[in-house]
């Protein structure tokens, strides 16, 4: 029964300062971990989708056949393209991060019996 209380009472006049400095130091912020991919594991990825695969058996088939030059510039090719998404993709995410850093959230909770705005 004391539980039951307990959460009513919350529910009424919200957490207290207290409570909720225990609750962060318990369960941690509620925010959910951005994490990037490693660069090489990123640029590496440039070259696993259908259109690379298409030009890496293209390059495979040639270099078979002895058409080297065809070979080297299908090769160049996909290099390029595979260091072109890569820089792109780094220039929005680094674009992405710094909207985030400017975008102050805020939450309104209740806290001590009273409505508050804090920084989400």
């Amino acid at each position: 029964m004391d539980m039951v209380n307990a959460l009513s009472a919350n529910v009424v006049s919200g957490l207290t300062s207290k409570e909720a400095v225990e609750r962060l130091a318990r369960f941690g912020p509620n925010a959910v971990k951005q994490e990037g991919a490693h660069p090489v594991l990123a640029l590496l990825s440039k070259f696993w989708a259908p259109v690379p695969w298409m030009l890496e058996v293209t390059l495979v088939l040639e270099f078979a056949l002895g058409k080297y030059p065809e070979a080297a510039i299908i090769g160049a090719l996909l290099v390029f393209n595979a260091a072109l998404g890569f820089v792109q993709e780094n220039r929005s995410q680094r674009a992405l991060n710094l909207l985030r850093q400017r975008l102050s959230v805020q939450a309104r909770v209740l806290r001590d019996a009273r409505w508050q705005l804090i920084p989400a």
